[in-house]
């Protein structure tokens, strides 16, 4: 009777899903960001790549 028990349970157990970080939506905003490429931010608006100009200490 157990050991028909133990193979009900294991059958009952659930499984977990793999967890994808990097689909998640503000994980790719935050590359985005970091990387100086276009994006679209949380709030929906869309920005252009970063750009550098002179640095700060040039006349």
């Amino acid at each position: 009777m157990s050991n028909s028990d133990s193979s009900v349970e294991s059958e009952k157990k659930r499984k977990k899903g793999v967890s994808n970080f990097e689909s998640y939506k503000a994980n790719i905003i935050k590359k985005a960001k970091i990387k100086g490429l276009p994006h679209t931010n949380h709030v929906g608006k869309e920005l252009t790549e970063r750009r550098s100009g002179l640095p700060c200490n040039t006349e």
